[in-house]
């Protein structure tokens, strides 16, 4: 998503009627050997109802980003050196928000060798 995009507004539908969340915000993605360590921020306050979950998902991967936490997720099976699209969706009792998107790429963790005193 690029800088200052409209994330999810917690808009109005006509009539006064609350619609979807705001976005999830910042997500943040850690790769390693394989997988992909997934962290988001609860998205912003506003007036509509309060976010009652989430859904993340890397794109073009039958497998599901498996909850390690109420805002992160981790997705492994994956190839080292490819990217992937990672998405985030807040969900409120109206509906899905608007997705907010990263890419990263998993990579092979190397052994360290420390050369000590």
């Amino acid at each position: 998503m690029r800088p200052g995009a409209d994330r999810g507004a917690g808009r109005r539908r006509s009539g006064g009627q609350a619609e979807e969340a705001r976005g999830a915000t910042d997500p943040v993605v850690t790769p390693i050997d394989t997988a992909l360590v997934v962290s988001w921020s609860p998205p912003a306050a506003f007036a509509g109802p309060a976010v009652t979950g989430y859904v993340a998902a890397i794109a073009n991967v039958a497998s599901p980003c498996v909850s390690t936490g109420p805002t992160s997720c981790i997705s492994t099976g994956l190839k080292n050196g490819k990217s992937y699209m990672v998405r985030v969706w807040a969900i409120n009792s109206v509906g899905t928000g608007i997705q907010v998107r990263t890419h990263a790429t998993p990579t092979t963790v190397q052994d360290c060798l420390y050369i000590g005193p």
